[in-house]
């Protein structure tokens, strides 16, 4: 799937999606905020709860910036 493709799913069919076929990777807490990160293909997705109300807050999908480091 693509990220196009993901970000035109509705928000239930994706996190759906995102559960059955994403690779938890990790996750962290604010005060207000619960964000879980998922790799999903050649993409990551970060997932952001509201902490008081278990609420998905966002749902953002990005690939990885490809640096050359020189040592």
């Amino acid at each position: 799937m693509t990220m196009q493709e993901f970000n035109t799913l509705e928000k239930d069919k994706l996190h759906r999606y995102l559960l059955k076929n994403g690779v938890f990777l990790d996750s962290y807490e604010t005060d207000e905020f619960y964000i879980v990160l998922f790799k999903l293909d050649n993409c990551f997705v970060e997932v952001c709860f509201d902490v008081h109300c278990t609420k998905i807050i966002q749902s953002k999908i990005f690939k990885p910036q490809r640096k050359s480091y020189h040592i």
